[in-house]
């Protein structure tokens, strides 16, 4: 069987998301420069040295957010590869596994923002929302080598999987970390933090990984 790193759809997904990145590269040094500050960062008040956030920088992480969803596309395509039907083109469960990726990412985004908007200070809110994209571009630097080389070598599927599933873990931690620092004011605090904890972080991706395995069967 023909591997999934030739596959023209597979290709056409990879460079769709690089050509995004390669786009506004000249400007993605500044972001990773500000990078660390967006993963931990908790000041209250912007100073003259504080990192802003510019049309650009919205650009990249568009560009770095679509990249994190093809990667992870891959990687859940190389553990479930009977996500699609039998016959269909190994593009095509990518592009259905990306998709799954993808609406998880605004998802995400979407229950952060109307959790922050509820329960936090504007200016709280924003620095929750930088850490989570700052988060997921980190993921973006570091699964791109794991799902490139599980492209070309599916018999390490599982390996990449458990490699890809301590990456994503320490970028919840951080992401969780900053989140703890933003809302924690008090003892009483815990607990609406621990029910955001099995909320959003724990039970969203249980589900999707029951589903997934429910539907590969």
């Amino acid at each position: 069987a023909m591997l999934p790193g030739y596959d023209s759809g597979v290709m056409c997904l990879l460079i769709t998301a690089l050509l995004m990145l390669a786009v506004n590269f000249r400007h993605c040094s500044t972001y990773l420069k500000n990078l660390p500050d967006y993963l931990w960062s908790v000041k209250n008040r912007d100073n003259a040295f504080s990192p802003t956030h510019t049309l650009s920088e919205t650009r990249i992480v568009f560009a770095l957010a679509l990249i994190v969803c093809v990667m992870e596309g891959i990687i859940i395509y190389s553990i479930f590869p009977s996500i699609v039907p039998p016959g269909w083109s190994a593009g095509a469960g990518v592009a259905i596994a990306t998709s799954v990726a993808a609406f998880y990412y605004v998802a995400q985004l979407a229950a952060y923002s109307a959790t922050g908007y509820i329960f936090a200070t504007p200016r709280a809110r924003s620095l929750w929302l930088k850490g989570f994209n700052a988060s997921q571009s980190l993921l973006t630097i570091t699964l791109t080598i794991p799902a490139l080389w599980v492209l070309f070598n599916p018999g390490t599927a599982m390996t990449v999987a458990a490699i890809a599933a301590v990456l994503y873990l320490f970028v919840r931690i951080l992401f969780i970390c900053k989140g703890f620092r933003i809302f924690y004011i008090n003892s009483f605090s815990l607990v609406y933090f621990i029910l955001y904890l099995c909320t959003l972080e724990i039970a969203p991706p249980l589900v999707l990984f029951k589903l997934a395995r429910y539907f590969a069967q």
